[in-house]
């Protein structure tokens, strides 16, 4: 068994520090499978994004248990393009997070 959970955050780069710095981050749900949870990201269900509010978003796979890191992560960041505004698959999470987990359940 395990659960997805959809993840939102803020982040802003600092150009003085050279550094993407963590603003806020709050769990809006989890899903048992990783289509609800794509989708809920991809067509922003509820408006997770909150009118710019939260610029990414992170789903983790996450198994039962006490400290259940996540083994997966997909990240996803909002582009404001006019033709077709959302939150877009990106590669990578953000290097500064890169040794960072558990985002949704801590």
């Amino acid at each position: 068994m395990k659960i997805y959970t959809v993840t939102t955050l803020h982040l802003e780069y600092e150009p003085h520090r050279d550094e993407t710095l963590l603003v806020r981050t709050r769990c809006v749900g989890f899903y048992p499978g990783i289509e609800d949870a794509v989708n809920c990201i991809l067509e922003n269900w509820g408006d997770i994004y909150e009118n710019g509010h939260y610029n990414h978003a992170v789903i983790e796979e996450v198994k039962p248990g006490i400290y259940a890191y996540p083994r997966l992560e997909w990240w996803y960041k909002w582009d404001k393009n006019e033709e077709s505004p959302g939150y877009y698959l990106i590669p990578k999470k953000p290097k500064s997070l890169e040794n960072s987990v558990g985002f949704g359940i801590g």
